[in-house]
Order: C-alpha cells, then structure tokens, then sequence
C-alpha cells in the first residue's frame, strides 16, 4: 500500500491568490499606457516566424 503524503501549506497565509498587478497599478498610471500600445502592435510575422 503507498505511504500516504502530506502536502505543507502555510498556515499565515491571507491570499488564496496572489495580488493582480492590474489592481496594485493606479488607473492613470503609465505603465497602463505602453500596455495598451503594445497590446495592438501587430506582431502576427514574428508569431509566424517561430511557428
């Protein structure tokens, strides 16, 4: 019969999820800018190129 294993966990942990950075970045900051740039850059032949 197998050994029966035990999985540690923290017992002083107050997330079950770790924080969203979304959440920690303030709504006019620029970070949120270069994000929605680079999320529209068509990068479709650099995709290609690795597929």
């Amino acid at each position: 019969m197998a050994k029966a294993v035990f999985k540690d966990y923290p017992q002083g942990q107050v997330l079950l999820f770790p924080p969203s950075l979304d959440e920690k970045l303030p709504a006019d900051s620029p970070a949120r800018l270069v994000n929605q740039i680079i999320d529209n850059l068509d990068i479709s032949d650099i995709v290609n190129t690795y597929k």
